[in-house]
């Protein structure tokens, strides 16, 4: 009789033991798909980002780079050192924009490719660009407002700009259009908002290519 109970005791904690080890077991799976899904997903909205525009007031010239420095602009924001740029910005020794809206870098670098403009906020993963060119000897390369979908680019120095500095331009003004701000007056915070410091990211890697 001792024996058979011993029998049994050790049958029951040999199952118990693999009861525990299949239980284990099933949970890691689980971890790496949602990991996966999300990492697809992210791939699907990269794919997906495009850009649209409208050029209003261009010679056929001026069509012509800001054509080419669009494209380099998409090339930028679907790369890899974009991404890496975005999540890895810092500011006072943290990893943040200055005015983020309460986002985290990699909401905004979502943000980005969903392509939600506060005056159309489909998520439609496209930016959404209507230029038009005019002329001031103000120090204004571009300015925007919120009730319109419309940018202003200033002939002055669209025509001498690098490829680089018309797509930082571009950018810079479309990020106001999906809700950035940044201080009016030149300070020193200034560089690290949304607007300007992904702007300068947008051009240092254009510049790159």
């Amino acid at each position: 009789m001792r024996l058979m109970a011993i029998i049994i005791f050790t049958l029951s904690c040999g199952i118990k033991e693999r009861q525990n080890q299949n239980s284990t077991l099933s949970i890691k799976p689980q971890k790496r798909t949602s990991k996966k899904r999300q990492i697809d997903a992210s791939k699907e909205q990269i794919a997906q980002f495009s850009i649209s525009y409208k050029l209003n007031g261009f010679n056929s010239e001026q069509e012509q780079k800001m054509k080419l420095a669009l494209d380099k602009l998409l090339l930028v924001v679907k790369s890899k050192a974009f991404k890496d740029a975005v999540l890895n910005h810092e500011y006072k020794g943290q990893k943040r924009f200055y005015k983020n809206k309460g986002m985290t870098n990699e909401q905004i670098y979502n943000h980005i490719l969903n392509g939600m403009e506060d005056l159309s906020p489909a998520k439609d993963h496209e930016m959404d660009l209507e230029l038009t060119l005019y002329y001031s000897k103000t120090n204004t390369v571009g300015y925007t407002y919120p009730n319109t979908s419309e940018i202003w680019v200033n002939d002055r120095y669209f025509n001498k700009y690098s490829l680089g500095e018309v797509a930082n331009n571009a950018i810079h003004e479309w990020l106001h259009k999906i809700g950035f701000e940044h201080s009016f007056y030149n300070n020193s915070d200034r560089p690290y908002t949304v607007p300007y410091a992904i702007g300068e990211i947008a051009e240092k890697i254009i510049n790159s290519l």
